[in-house]
């Protein structure tokens, strides 16, 4: 094989002399050509080059109330999540929440309420979801039955009649009482000589008119009452 002198140029198929810098250049460039034409690499590995990933279309995943009805002066859960937007607005109230996948606002409104929810993409399309939070009035407080009056402390006579108020000399006459609270009951001037119950009644002869007390006590304080005979 005759070796070339340094610095001389090779001679091309159609017999023209071609430098080695000028070789190298073509044998570049046709390897370019070749890999555009391929669709391969130009390091010759045949790997097709990676497209760029696509952005996530913008969406609303959810956006609902709980509960949806309320008593007034109750709250509700306001809850949403979207993905690929920018911005998240839901009026009234925040112009301006942060677009979580999943996350809860606390509201209290105090009538019927609109709540609306406006995404928006990268793009600057916008996507809007509604909900609706109703507000009752509250439930009556049941009603309350009164206690029942209690009779007043110390002995008291409910009741103290005789019957008939008039009668003749050697007529009967009847008395009837009722007392409570009371250790010890009598009548004056003294008609029995027993110890009276709390309540009761009992026949009678008088033998003038008179005037008869029926008195009812508990060893401090007395209660009194009083009827009158008459004698024709």
């Amino acid at each position: 094989m005759v070796q070339q002198p340094a610095g001389s140029a090779f001679r091309g198929p159609n017999g023209y002399a071609v430098d080695k810098i000028t070789m190298r250049l073509r044998v570049v460039a046709a390897a370019l050509l070749a890999a555009l034409l391929c669709g391969c690499s130009p390091s010759g590995d045949g790997a097709a080059p990676e497209a760029a990933p696509r952005a996530e279309p913008p969406r609303i995943i959810q956006f609902y109330a709980y509960p949806s009805t309320i008593e007034l002066g109750r709250e509700a859960q306001l809850c949403y999540g979207v993905a690929g937007v920018d911005k998240v607005a839901i009026e009234p109230g925040f112009p301006s929440a942060p677009p979580f996948q999943n996350r809860c606002l606390t509201v209290a409104p105090r009538r019927d309420t609109e709540y609306v929810l406006t995404a928006t993409g990268p793009r600057g399309e916008q996507l809007v979801r509604k909900v609706l939070v109703a507000v009752k009035a509250p439930r009556p407080a049941p009603l309350r039955e009164a206690p029942p009056a209690q009779p007043p402390p110390g002995p008291s006579i409910a009741s103290f009649t005789v019957s008939p108020p008039e009668v003749v000399r050697g007529g009967q006459v009847t008395f009837c009482y009722e007392t409570s609270g009371a250790e010890s009951v009598r009548i004056e001037p003294p008609i029995l000589n027993f110890r009276l119950p709390a309540r009761g009644c009992f026949g009678y002869v008088p033998g003038a008119a008179a005037t008869y007390t029926l008195i009812a006590s508990d060893g401090k304080t007395e209660a009194r009452k009083q009827v009158a005979v008459a004698i024709r």
